[in-house]
């Protein structure tokens, strides 16, 4: 009897593979096939982690816009107040202001935006200091600032951001105006100037805003907009409401309860168009799954066929002493180290272009909150289509040739007669 060592299986494997054409080819194949699933995983997921992150995280997304109550003396405001799950409400005029700031440069156009800052609406991982609200004239703005109004788009120039961390206790002055009515439209009348003390900063990424936006107290809001608020008795304008609710899964019981009150269609003030959603996330799934299943057929052709050519091979070994444990176990660490080599090969082709792309064409998105990363379950769950269901069928296989006689083998019968 021939014992056969597994140092010896692998020795023996990965000098067959380098003599093979047809090896180099298939394991060329289902190298690429790994990236593929790889890559359709990790966009899936990334994409279900922005969706997720932006709905959790934005506070629009978890805010309703209410018309007034006309009928009501306060236009509904303490009956909105008195609803559950309600923190904060406040006039849709003081949401935010859009105001030139002195950043104002040549790298940047100086627009800013200041939101309305409150217990409800402030982000809730502030570093430095936070205020309430009776403070007046402080900002809390993001770690990576950017004082300019195309802070909005997704191809920011790293290059100008500024860092919060320099800006921390220093001060920054805003230039906001009053209009009046010249008969066809607005136009602005005074200047006015307000200074900002920046004493915390955010993470915009986490909350899904603009590098743009700084928080500021309530009562600032109030006088900036008031200021640039037409004074038009006759017209007066009639704001609705901004309602923050505690969390995204209780605005449709708000939403509810706000139309029993008497106020018409409230409506969510951020909103995703889940029905390109669902049809980007289903699109991905079934090109996952047929990746998979093609993984997985693929397997089954290479291994069976694999084992067919060399079937005589295999009675010879068991003719020369060769236990079918012997045999078992070379077949085995030999799809192995195929099925090993395939996934290391295709995960390294993946990473390189991973990080290339995070490097370049995908860099500027980090500051919209987009994060490309690449998730330890989509790794091992792609290990297991190409590693452990491909060591499975080899395990099947082999198994059942080796129950053959000698003489069948030796034939070249084929072994599924």
């Amino acid at each position: 009897m021939i014992i056969v060592k597994i140092s010896d299986c692998i020795s023996f494997s990965l000098k067959t593979s380098k003599r093979n054409k047809h090896y180099k080819y298939t394991l060329l194949v289902f190298s690429l096939c790994t990236f593929l699933f790889m890559f359709g995983l990790t966009f899936r997921d990334n994409f279900v982690s922005y969706i997720n992150n932006t709905i959790t995280q934005n506070i629009g997304f978890r805010s309703l816009l209410v018309s007034p109550n006309l009928e009501s003396e306060d236009y509904g405001l303490s009956k909105i107040k008195n609803i559950q799950h309600v923190v904060d409400v406040y006039s849709s005029n003081y949401d935010f202001a859009s105001v030139l700031s002195d950043f104002k440069s040549e790298k940047y156009d100086g627009y800013i935006d200041l939101n309305y800052g409150s217990y409800a609406t402030l982000p809730k991982n502030i570093i430095g200091e936070s205020f309430d609200e009776n403070d007046r004239e402080v900002a809390i703005c993001p770690i990576n600032f950017y004082p300019s109004s195309e802070a909005v788009s997704l191809g920011l120039d790293e290059n100008k951001i500024l860092n919060g961390y320099d800006l921390l206790g220093k001060k920054f002055e805003i230039t906001y105006y009053s209009y009046t009515f010249n008969g066809v439209k607005a136009v602005e009348d005074k200047a006015y100037t307000k200074k900002f003390t920046i004493i915390g900063l955010y993470n915009n990424e986490e909350v899904m805003t603009a590098n743009n936006v700084c928080y500021v107290p309530a009562d600032d809001i109030k006088e900036i907009n008031n200021v640039g608020t037409l004074d038009d008795p006759e017209n007066a304008t009639v704001y609705g409401f901004v309602v923050v609710v505690d969390s995204k899964n209780n605005v449709s019981n708000v939403a509810n309860e706000l139309e029993k009150l008497g106020f018409m269609q409230p409506t969510v003030k951020n909103e995703l168009d889940t029905s390109l959603v669902n049809t980007i996330l289903l699109t991905c799934n079934i090109l996952i799954t047929i990746i998979m299943f093609g993984i997985i057929i693929l397997s089954m052709f290479y291994i069976k066929k694999n084992i067919i050519n060399n079937t005589q091979k295999i009675g010879l070994m068991m003719a020369s002493g060769f236990t079918k444990k012997d045999i078992k176990k070379y077949y085995f660490i030999d799809n192995l180290i195929f099925s090993l080599l395939a996934f290391i090969v295709g995960f390294i082709v993946f990473l390189t272009i991973y990080i290339l792309l995070k490097a370049t064409l995908l860099h500027s998105l980090i500051y919209s909150g987009f994060i490309i990363k690449i998730f330890i379950i989509d790794i091992l769950f792609t290990f297991f289509v190409i590693v452990i269901i491909s060591s499975i069928i080899s395990i099947y296989h082999i198994s059942k040739i080796t129950n053959k006689s000698i003489i069948t083998l030796t034939g070249g019968d084929n072994y599924d007669s």
